[in-house]
């Protein structure tokens, strides 16, 4: 198959041009904007560690990161407060991220750029704008299952006032940032917004009342859950675990667009959806697809799996498109699938068999 160019369901979004705020009369710094016009990191304050600056300048990214946060030991890294003024959401906020030591990827990023996850970003923005026009002033439920320290959940909560947020993380230290940035004065009025669990979602609740939930040394960004082991085996940490349709039952509101990052763990998630996807399907599904990780996890479904028939990653794809989700896009190469035989012959065609190892993110569109 050729790709083509993803079309009508699910467009991109009109860019923005960039608005600037002027910095609190207490920060001496300002830098110039990234590029790409869309996000100015203004300053970064730290929580109880001397205070540092980065130039944002564009060609001198890495190397003034790593002058102003060297490598340290354990007892040295504190968390960093960085003041964010975003010209895509309409609500700027503030947000706790990790060291570079203990998060090279996505605090790193954020760092970096004063950003993560900008094609996620525009395309929750793009589906709230959808929902927003109709919605009637009802609110507009979004979950987000993996939720790191909430990048993605505050900005889902800054793009429209009827958005209402359930973040679910599952790891103690994430959570716990995402707790301290919730709690902050100048998030204030998206707070009201966002609701925190604690918890990892999988298949079954017969998994028992904890799991254990395994951290990629040197990278807390990749946190899984292993049903396999015991929850108090060596290099676990006991988590409490439920499913994705009891935790919906216990919520009670309806989800318009579900966002899961959970390291290959997606399969396992929605088949403990099983009532979502047959009778309260979000408009959109967007993941993070990672091939390997994928194969690891379709391993360990149980037999009461919704997808027990699924052999491969892309036959966890085929099923969502076969449930109703008619419309699949690529968000980093932009090509968009409308039926079983464009998928399957994307994900069979040579660019995937280079990116098996690698990952991008999928949006799985209901039609309007």
């Amino acid at each position: 198959m050729d790709p083509q160019q993803s079309t009508a369901p699910c467009p991109n979004p009109q860019s923005h041009g960039p608005e600037t705020s002027p910095a609190p009369p207490t920060l001496r710094t300002s830098f110039p904007p990234f590029s790409n016009n869309l996000w100015t990191a203004s300053h970064i304050l730290t929580d109880g560690c001397p205070r540092h600056s980065i130039d944002l300048t564009e060609h001198l990214l890495l190397k003034h990161m790593m002058r102003a946060y060297p490598r340290a030991t354990v007892e040295q890294r504190c968390n960093q407060l960085l003041r964010t003024t975003s010209f895509g959401s309409k609500v700027p906020f503030d947000i706790y991220v990790q060291h570079p030591d203990l998060d090279p990827w996505v605090s790193t990023m954020i760092l970096r750029k004063g950003q993560w996850g900008k094609l996620k970003c525009d395309k929750v923005q793009e589906m709230v704008r959808k929902l927003d026009t109709g919605a009637k002033g009802k609110p507009i439920y979004v979950m987000d299952v993996g939720a790191h320290i909430g990048f993605l959940s505050f900005w889902a909560a800054s793009s429209s006032p009827r958005v209402r947020v359930m973040a679910v993380e599952a790891h103690q230290d994430h959570f716990e940032l995402l707790e301290k940035t919730l709690k902050m004065e100048r998030n204030e009025r998206l707070a009201r917004r966002i609701t925190l669990h604690p918890l990892a979602l999988s298949d079954t609740k017969e998994i028992g009342k904890h799991s254990c939930l395994k951290t990629t040394p040197n990278n807390s960004a990749s946190t899984f859950l292993d049903p396999s082991l015991p929850p108090h085996s060596p290099n676990c940490t006991a988590t409490p675990t439920t499913t994705l349709d009891t935790l919906l039952l216990l919520s009670s509101h309806p989800i318009s667009i579900l966002l899961l990052d959970v390291e290959g763990l997606e399969p396992l998630i929605l088949s403990g959806a099983s009532s979502l996807l047959s009778h309260h399907r979000p408009k959109l599904i967007l993941l993070t697809y990672r091939h390997k990780a994928l194969s690891e996890s379709i391993a360990r479904l149980t037999r009461s799996s919704v997808f027990r028939e699924t052999k491969d990653p892309v036959d966890f794809v085929v099923q969502l498109v076969e449930m109703g989700y008619s419309y699949v896009e690529d968000l980093h190469t932009r090509v968009g699938m409308k039926s079983v035989e464009e998928v399957k012959g994307y994900f069979g065609g040579l660019f995937w068999e280079k990116m098996k190892s690698g990952q991008t993110d999928l949006a799985f569109c209901l039609p309007f």
